[in-house]
């Protein structure tokens, strides 16, 4: 096993960069009532898709550089499924946690299995320092975005995650992940099943990437009396391009379809619409002119309530309009390259971005504005743990890794700014 996940991943792992780029070669159960206040979540999925009635004008074409159009056309009826419920803490009040990029790369794979004395792999311990955190909200969604290996299949030359990791993102506190990435087919369709399939032995949500058309239709989980829908697209898979005839196995980014897609979950009754994207340049901080005008067209024409961005690596700014906000780039919360000249410090650095959503006198979900828990991610000898940056001070920490956490805490302030939550004191 030590050989197999050994120097031949190591050369996958040392490409990943490469091949997250757009344009570059070949790219190469919701619910939970644990945590500081009990949630009650229940599941609605709409039974198919309606109509796509936009204007024929209202077309793009291939991505990256582009938005992908893409089209889909049924009809929709709601029908519930109940799934963890509980007392609500604060009914019409919920608070939503979001982070960045969990990827099974190839030293934390490696580590995981250390982890696990050879037996498996276990990636737990990782998340050790941002459980209580991830877990005190009443729904948290991470991006995975790699897909589990399936079974029989070797670990290169495409990327690919043990099941176990899963397993540990639901540990962490995490309900439910966008799965829509440039990543998504490369085991190809068999990589999709892998992947919904540990997902969904465990009851941990996901969109984005579906195991049939009526898997991919937008479903709806209900917090705390708020009816909430979570998309999920991707700008592109390059080298693994969808089934013809089964594109509904990864959502590309479409105004088209998100816009009908977002019709589709208002319909089935959903109050709050998320949107997670997966665009942008990989290590570049700025969002680039596709991102921004993409949030701007959504604003104007869709009523998507909030939007998450992936993909770039690094944390990019905030934005809002009103209370609708974009986090352009929530950078990488547990991902790791490999060392060498690809490896970038701020490639370490990560979102944990709360935000409180709450219905209004009138009726309408109002987003408060976001709080962000700065992250920063260890690699090699610091054993791949995702650590608050504002610990930098924590006396139980190694001064080597106490000054990193302070580097990174500075690198995210100087693009977040004041969306930074202030240090809670020690409670008595």
């Amino acid at each position: 096993m030590h050989s197999r996940v050994g120097p031949a991943l190591l050369v996958a792992a040392a490409v990943f960069l490469g091949a997250c780029s757009p344009g570059g070669a070949p790219d190469a159960g919701p619910g939970r009532s644990s945590g500081p206040g009990a949630t009650s979540t229940s599941l609605v999925r709409p039974t198919t898709r309606p109509p796509t009635t936009l204007p024929a004008s209202t077309t793009t074409t291939a991505a990256p550089t582009t938005l992908l159009a893409s089209t889909t056309t049924t009809t929709t009826t709601t029908a519930p499924q109940p799934t963890t419920t509980s007392v609500p803490r604060e009914p019409g009040t919920a608070t939503l946690a979001f982070v960045g990029d969990v990827i099974g790369l190839i030293p934390n794979i490696e580590r995981a299995r250390r982890n696990a004395g050879g037996n498996g792999y276990d990636f737990r311990p990782m998340f050790d320092r941002v459980r209580p955190l991830i877990s005190a909200a009443d729904y948290a969604i991470c991006h995975f975005e790699v897909p589990v290996r399936p079974q029989g299949q070797g670990w290169t030359p495409r990327y690919v995650t043990p099941s176990e990791l899963v397993d540990a993102v639901a540990d962490a506190g995490f309900d439910r992940c966008s799965l829509a990435s440039n990543h998504a087919l490369d085991r190809g369709v068999t990589g999709i099943d892998a992947t919904a399939a540990a997902f969904d032995a465990i009851g941990l949500g996901r969109t984005g990437t579906a195991v049939s058309a009526q898997d991919a239709v937008p479903d709806i989980v209900e917090v705390n009396g708020i009816r909430i829908a979570h998309l999920s697209y991707t700008y592109a898979t390059p080298g693994h391009p969808r089934p013809k005839d089964e594109p509904w196995r990864v959502n590309l980014i479409s105004r088209k379809q998100i816009r009908a897609d977002a019709q589709t979950a208002r319909a089935a009754g959903a109050e709050y619409i998320i949107v997670s994207l997966h665009f942008g340049k990989t290590m570049i901080t700025p969002p680039d002119d596709l991102q921004r005008k993409t949030a701007r067209w959504l604003w104007d024409n869709t009523e998507v309530d909030l939007i998450v961005g992936s993909h770039a690596h690094v944390v990019q700014p905030i934005d809002h309009r009103g209370d609708r906000y974009v986090l352009y780039g929530m950078g990488n919360h547990l991902a790791t390259f490999p060392g060498g000249p690809i490896t970038i410090l701020k490639a370490q650095d990560g979102l944990l971005a709360f935000i409180t959503i709450h219905r209004a006198a009138n009726g309408r979900i109002v987003t408060d504005r976001p709080s962000i828990v700065p992250t920063w991610v260890g690699k090699g000898d610091e054993t791949y743990t995702v650590h608050d940056a504002r610990d930098f001070d924590d006396p139980s920490l190694s001064p080597a890794i106490r000054k990193r956490l302070r580097d990174s805490l500075r690198r995210t302030r100087a693009v977040v700014g004041d969306y930074l939550a202030p240090r809670q004191p020690p409670s008595p």
